[in-house]
């Protein structure tokens, strides 16, 4: 029986990793820091939340602004531009679909061909364009007319609704964002994030150090790595930004805020 995993059984996993991590005898559970990467930080803030035995926080690349808003980001900053880049002569057409998932971007850029590919050819081996965004029936989807960002968004507004592929991230069942959780987030808290973050608005990082810092948290430390993506790894653009190898640097600052609290 097909069962869809919500954001709550995640947090249900990652209860379960804290209080096996606690139990085991190298562990000191008076010096417990959790890290939490993408929508990983929204459960990592969802226990902080409900425990009071967390020395510290590590959030990389955190959800901070509302969920539909980071999709937003998403599809009409980082796929939009690499779409375009697909054009012929004014239009998205199956060479260009093909072109597409072969090229050089990044998971995020090439996932909005999910949008344009038909699925039943797709699935058969065959890339042509979505009939159903076709509205000539001529074998090119026509950016302007046929396809704008306004009905791109429309698209995405309807993989939101129960049993859509982002329903998990709607309003019925997702886990608040850590934007939501400024008030309990007390704790020693580092914010890593790359500027050039394909997953999440890159933006989120600096208001939420800000917001934190106007309430006057103790201990609240950002580090801004301009050139690095979602992974923390090395990227030419948010259209390439692949999940790269994490880099040095942020490696080190983990390393050494930890040392500075833990030890």
């Amino acid at each position: 029986r097909f069962y869809l995993l919500t954001l709550d059984d995640f947090l249900d996993d990652a209860r379960s990793v804290v209080e096996t991590a606690k139990a085991h005898p190298l562990v000191d559970e008076d010096r417990l820091f959790l890290y939490g990467w993408s929508e990983g930080s929204t459960l990592a803030a969802a226990l902080v939340a409900e425990r009071d035995d967390v020395a510290g926080l590590i959030l990389q690349a955190p959800v901070v602004f509302p969920w539909k808003d980071t999709f937003v980001y998403q599809t009409l900053q980082v796929g939009w531009p690499y779409l375009v880049s697909l054009v012929e002569d004014g239009a998205i057409t199956g060479n260009s679909l093909f072109r597409g998932i072969g090229g050089d971007g990044g998971f995020v850029a090439k996932s909005i061909m999910s949008y344009l590919v038909d699925p039943s050819g797709y699935a058969s081996g065959m890339i042509r364009v979505n009939p159903a965004l076709d509205s000539d029936q001529d074998g090119r989807i026509a950016l302007g007319s046929e396809l704008t960002m306004a009905s791109l968004l429309r698209l995405m507004d309807s993989a939101f609704q129960p049993g859509g592929y982002l329903w998990i991230y709607g309003p019925d069942a997702a886990l608040p964002t850590v934007g939501d959780r400024l008030t309990v987030l007390q704790v020693p808290l580092l914010i890593l994030q790359g500027g050039r973050d394909a997953n999440v608005p890159p933006e989120g990082a600096k208001v939420l150090h800000a917001s934190l810092t106007r309430l006057g948290h103790p201990d609240v430390t950002l580090r801004w790595y301009p050139e690095l993506g979602h992974s923390l790894g090395e990227t030419e653009s948010v259209e390439k930004d692949n999940f790269q190898p994490i880099a040095s640097e942020p490696l080190d600052d983990v390393v050494g805020w930890l040392k500075e609290r833990a030890l």
